[in-house]
């Protein structure tokens, strides 16, 4: 017997009486779209027959004639998903039920003519709505309670986890810890173009090494809960369980009394089949240190790593950087050569005390030096003129840029005297002639040393990125001699000359000076 299939016209009539949407409630996808041919579209969605339209098919009703099940009336339009879905189980989808579906989302459909469709947005601005009226403490609890119910949802579909949540930097996480012992779930790894991640995963299972794992290159098996959350992208962290621990370091110069004490970096270590390592921080995390290697018998060298974050100062004020001095002090001394040792605590016991150690990777805290430097210097300058500027780690804080805000921040701090021996040229002043008499007035009478003082235009500076604009500049020179690009007998009206300063006696300075700020 042959199919009973539906017409084009009704097929078309099923797609927009419920606007080319999936009828499934659970589903109601859009079905049709754009094709990147421009004379195409692309369409996933079926007009299925709620009876099948010959014998054998799901839900077939001998009963029915030929034109019923031709009618728009046996027809539903559905996803090619949920199309297959209903044909594969009809004794759980049955025909009073897709009869439901059908008739709610036309329903939808009809009350949805001439509405706007919700935006992504839309909920974000009721919940916030809904907060605007509430006092700070019950949004917290609302907060709370979000996050609660999601948790208590996601420990349901697998009760050997407990499931903790937060929103932090645009993206969910979930921190999942096991709560029995002695069951396994099945993870499958796709590190074919990924060699590095393989043997990331091998650093956790030999040293205790925490790995980050895009989760599209992983399948699992045995859990409802991983299985749903890897339904969307994001990333596989996988951390061992650490046991607290605190290291004690401090730096050694080559005197007895040249020490200096850093605080405490509070941190885990993590156990592998093979070694352990420690991972803490101090300062607020500005300063962290990872020691790898550490074999079971606390035998050989420690493999330590010293960095900085200076990240977290981002966009605060220069004047409010937290720690400042102490890490500038450390980065200081570390780039003078002093060694540092290390003590490592677990539950008040030390477990092992470090030999003195120069920390390498000079180009790297030199460079760190520059940046404290450049911060100094600006922050002289900010707090003097009373500006307020903010760290930028992004911001090259080098070469020529970098000496022109410490010679700045040098001058604006008081009077700043200079040599003349310092200078690759001799200060020159240029001159346009209005009255040669003048001129010779002013000059051609004048004899021995002379006292110049010179002053300049603000200009403006660039610090991590802001533009600051800077006090008249000023410079005294005492005692001077002067040279003139042309006689003075010679001048016209309208020459341009240069008149070169040039000091009288050795080493010989002049001052230099912001008005104001003298």
């Amino acid at each position: 017997m042959a199919r009973d299939n539906f017409s084009k016209a009704t097929i078309d009539r099923l797609a927009k009486r419920v606007s080319f949407r999936c009828s499934n409630p659970d589903c109601r996808v859009p079905t049709s779209g754009p094709n990147e041919n421009p004379d195409k579209i692309t369409n996933i969605g079926v007009a299925a027959h709620i009876n099948a339209a010959s014998p054998g098919g799901p839900r077939f009703d001998a009963s029915m004639s030929q034109s019923e099940r031709k009618n728009i009336k046996n027809g539903i339009w559905l996803c090619a998903h949920c199309a297959k879905k209903i044909d594969d189980d009809p004794v759980f989808y049955t025909q009073c039920k897709i009869v439901r579906w059908k008739e709610t989302a036309e329903s939808s459909a009809r009350n949805e003519i001439g509405k706007r469709l919700p935006k992504t947005s839309d909920s974000t601005d009721l919940l916030a709505a809904a907060f605007s009226g509430m006092p700070l403490n019950k949004i917290g609890n609302a907060i709370k309670n979000v996050h609660t119910a999601q948790e208590k949802f996601l420990s349901s579909l697998d009760p050997r986890f407990s499931v903790t949540s937060e929103y932090y930097e645009d993206a969910t996480k979930y921190r999942l810890d096991a709560v029995e012992k002695g069951f396994g779930i099945n993870f499958k790894f796709n590190f074919k173009d990924r060699p590095d991640l393989r043997d990331d995963l091998r650093g956790f299972y030999r040293q205790g090494r925490p790995v980050s794992i895009p989760s599209e290159l992983v399948e699992v098996e045995g859990s409802n809960l991983f299985e749903h959350i890897f339904s969307e992208q994001g990333e596989l962290n996988i951390v061992p369980q650490g046991h607290s621990a605190k290291l004690k370091m401090w730096l050694a110069g080559n005197d007895v009394d040249d020490f200096f004490q850093i605080d405490d970096l509070d941190g885990h270590v993590y156990i592998g089949s093979e070694e352990a390592m420690f991972r803490g921080e101090c300062f607020g995390g500005l300063l962290s240190v990872e020691h790898s290697n550490i074999s079971r018998q606390l035998q050989g060298a420690l493999n330590y790593t010293l960095s900085l974050d200076i990240t977290k100062w981002d966009h605060v004020e220069l004047l409010k950087l937290p720690y400042f001095n102490k890490l500038k002090e450390l980065v200081e001394k570390i780039v003078d050569g002093w060694n540092v040792l290390f003590s490592l605590e677990i539950k008040g016991d030390v477990v092992y005390k470090s030999n003195p150690v120069v920390i390498s990777g000079d180009e790297y805290w030199r460079a760190a030096l520059d940046h404290f430097n450049y911060i100094s210097s600006a922050k002289t300058i900010s707090s003097l003129l009373g500006v307020d500027i903010a760290h930028d780690s992004n911001y090259v804080c080098a070469g020529l840029s970098a000496l022109k805000v410490k010679e700045v921040a040098d001058i604006i701090s008081g009077s700043k005297a200079v040599k003349f021996s310092d200078l690759t040229d001799f200060p020159e002043l240029s001159l346009t002639v209005d009255s040669p008499d003048e001129v010779k007035k002013v000059f051609g009478n004048q004899q021995g040393p002379q006292e110049i003082v010179s002053e300049i235009a603000g200009k403006s500076i660039e610090i991590f990125g802001r533009k600051i604009s800077l006090p008249k500049e000023v410079c005294r020179f005492k005692g001077v001699g002067l040279s003139f690009s042309k006689p003075l007998d010679l001048l016209e009206i309208g020459d341009r000359i240069q008149i070169v300063l040039k000091p009288m006696l050795p080493d010989q300075e002049f001052e230099r000076y912001f008005l104001g700020y003298e």
